[in-house]
């Protein structure tokens, strides 16, 4: 890996040792899991190095690189520590349902993506987190086929969430505080886990009168006679159940254009780049409408595997725990600040945001 910048002024000595080369047979000394699929923090594309301050990272995919906020942190931490140590770095795309999993059990040694700090994440021994490093929220993104809302359940999930996030427990907040609609926060209420589907009787009695509107959103109304036994789970989850998982946010986005589920729940800056990238890429007519409004915050921060052994991966893990902290407090050449410019639209900050921004980088030095 190399993490040399073209645009920087180093001495020809220590380009050399930013640029170490590992043995491609061995181990690296420290892996770092990314994912690809999850912009504006951790995604893959092509190189974009005009007017940058940060640098990306390498992949396995010809012509492309990982990078996004949270990996181009990751970067310039490692570019950091390897001024003064030799050691050798893999970048390991991840996703989001495997990603802890592979920490705890010590497959990568540092979580460089788009993770809540919550404290179930932290009960495993042997996870450790750095600061906060950005301040997200739960948002949603819903489809304006208005008619689809009174025809639950005959015609499938109602909300739509990727699969290994929180978003899980932010719909159901947003069920109870908020509200999805008269009927959709009872609905989640009552079936939040797919695999215990349950209709109440005033649900099963209502299935005669939508059968036809099942039709005509082209789905067999056959397929209904499932919902109806009490307790009884379904082969076809997916059509029975008021939550629906997918596997990352491209494939949530674009089953919100195709109408599979009436509303997507996730961090607000994630849903609306997958978004953006379906309708510009995929399905321009898709015809769906971001809420503005932030149900919940959530503090990102990059997670670190630390054994019990004390390795020297272990350490490594550490250290780069302790030069993220010093990159963070670096007033307003704070990688957070810097990382940000890189990756987003500097005028179109939330005032919670500037805040975090403001706590973490002023005054420091």
């Amino acid at each position: 890996m190399c993490l040399f910048r073209p645009s920087a002024v180093y001495a020809l000595a220590l380009a050399g040792l930013l640029c170490f080369q590992p043995d491609p047979t061995s181990a690296a000394d420290l892996t770092i899991g990314v994912r690809a699929d999850a912009p504006p923090f951790s995604y893959l594309t092509v190189p974009r190095s005009e007017g940058r301050d940060t640098e990306d990272a390498p992949s396995d995919v010809p012509g492309k690189v990982f990078t996004g906020y949270i990996v181009n942190i990751c970067t310039e931490v490692i570019a950091e520590m390897q001024k003064t140590r030799h050691f050798t770095v893999r970048f390991e795309e991840l996703e989001a349902k495997n990603r802890f999993t592979a920490l705890q059990s010590g497959d990568i040694d540092v979580l460089c993506d788009p993770a809540t700090i919550d404290q179930s994440r932290l009960r495993a021994p042997t996870v450790m987190v750095s600061s906060p490093v950005f301040l997200s929220g739960v948002g949603v993104a819903q489809s304006n086929l208005r008619q689809w809302a009174g025809h639950w359940p005959c015609i499938g999930p109602v909300v739509g969430i990727v699969e290994g996030t929180t978003a899980r427990r932010a719909v159901q907040l947003i069920a109870e505080e908020f509200g999805f609609g008269e009927t959709f926060s009872r609905v989640v209420r009552a079936h939040p886990d797919p695999e215990k589907v349950t209709l109440s009787q005033d649900d099963a009695n209502s299935l005669d009168r939508c059968a036809s509107a099942a039709q005509n959103f082209g789905i067999d109304p056959v397929r209904l006679a499932s919902y109806t036994a009490s307790g009884r789970t379904t082969d076809e989850i997916s059509s029975a159940v008021a939550v629906r998982e997918y596997a990352n946010h491209r494939a949530l986005a674009r089953a919100l254009c195709q109408n599979e589920v009436y509303y997507s729940v996730g961090d607000l800056e994630i849903v609306a780049r997958a978004l953006d990238a379906v309708i510009a890429e995929e399905m321009p007519d898709c015809d769906v409408r971001i809420n503005p409004q932030v149900f919940s915050e959530e503090r990102y921060g990059i997670f670190v595997h630390i054994s019990d052994v004390m390795d020297h991966t272990d350490r490594l893990a550490l250290a780069f725990l302790r030069q993220l902290s010093i990159e963070i407090n670096k007033g307003h050449n704070s990688i957070l600040v810097r990382s940000f410019a890189d990756n987003f639209d500097r005028t179109k900050i939330s005032r919670s945001l500037d805040l975090f921004f403001w706590s973490v980088v002023a005054g420091a030095h």
